[in-house]
């Protein structure tokens, strides 16, 4: 298998890196536990029809399995974050001349830690559409460096991002649900939200959890508990302040 994807990407040149034409994903790999991977390969193959972007015929599930397996044999058993950042392979400015794509792969170890209740804010300086592309995990990601900056200087933990339409629509990194009489209310996609893999599960009953699609009001996160969800930190608690 060739590994040149660990070649360092040319930034002058990457349209991911220049105009945000692409698209990530993260993956938490443990003792080759690859936490849900086929949910992961979908939304990606998904992503890429959607952006118009040439999926690889080489590019299956068994192509990627291995390549991850290969790259944990070298990780001496810790545990490690794969972010795999898939981009239009082209030249063309803003019209590209094809729709060809490569991707990279960043590998950094990760510690788990125990979780705690998230000091939260709400990023209210703009807000997210609701549009055909809104549920990528898009490389374009200025509306989440700014609220990551809005959430530094309130000395928080999380952030929430509300869509055109001034309801909740997810968190800085994350899903997000409210609790009420033991169910999970989490926004539906076209409220503006990233398609969560750990929310498909959610949504899917694999822990075993009550979850329901339905537009959240930003009063609600008073008068109910919350919680964010996503792969790498699985389901969290949140609290106002």
């Amino acid at each position: 298998m060739e590994l040149d994807i660990f070649k360092i990407i040319d930034s002058d040149t990457n349209r991911s890196f220049l105009y945000g034409d692409g698209f990530f994903d993260t993956l938490l790999i443990d003792n080759l536990n690859f936490k849900n991977y086929d949910i992961h390969y979908q939304r990606n193959f998904k992503s890429a029809q959607i952006l118009g972007m040439e999926w690889k015929n080489e590019w299956t599930t068994d192509y990627f399995l291995n390549l991850i397996k290969e790259i944990y044999s070298k990780s001496s058993g810790k545990t490690i974050k794969l972010r795999f950042t898939f981009y239009r392979n082209s030249y063309g400015g803003y019209s590209p001349e094809n729709n060809s794509m490569g991707f990279s792969i960043k590998i950094e170890p990760y510690l788990i830690r125990k979780p705690k209740i998230l000091k939260t804010c709400i990023y209210k300086k703009s807000s997210k559409q609701c549009n055909f592309f809104s549920n990528i995990k898009s490389t374009s990601a200025l509306l989440y460096v700014m609220a990551a900056l809005e959430m530094k200087k309130n000395e928080c933990d999380e952030i929430i991002i509300l869509n055109e339409f001034g309801r909740i629509c997810e968190s800085l990194n994350s899903n997000i649900y409210i609790k009420k009489n033991n169910v999970f209310y989490t926004p539906p996609l076209s409220e503006g939200c990233v398609d969560g893999t750990f929310r498909t599960q959610m949504l899917k009953g694999d822990f075993g959890y009550n979850v329901i699609e339905k537009p959240l009001k930003i009063e609600e996160l008073n008068e109910y508990e919350f919680y964010f969800s996503n792969a790498v930190k699985g389901l969290t608690s949140g609290i106002l302040i």
